[in-house]
């Protein structure tokens, strides 16, 4: 399930769908592969989840427009996609 909207423009929502109970991590890079912000990291049971993002870094501060990626890992899979922020 992408991220809706995209591109971003101030909120975004990531759907995603686990086939089994786990440790989740969802983190969104900038293009250099720094980490700007942590969305997710817990323990979620098998099924259909989302969560929502800001637009912000992990201080609080919004990010600028441009390419980011975004990495849902769990169980030592990871699976990443684009992201576009505009303002």
């Amino acid at each position: 399930r992408p991220v809706m909207p995209n591109p971003v423009s101030r909120s975004a929502r990531f759907g995603f769908e686990l086939n089994r109970a786990g440790r989740v991590a969802l983190d969104v890079y900038d293009v250099t592969g720094r980490r700007v912000a942590r969305l997710l990291e817990t323990e979620l049971a098998a099924g259909v989840h989302t969560a929502a993002w800001d637009g912000r870094d992990a201080r609080g501060v919004r990010l600028g427009p441009g390419l980011y990626i975004y990495q849902l890992s769990m169980g030592g899979q990871r699976l990443s996609r684009r992201l576009i922020m505009t303002h």
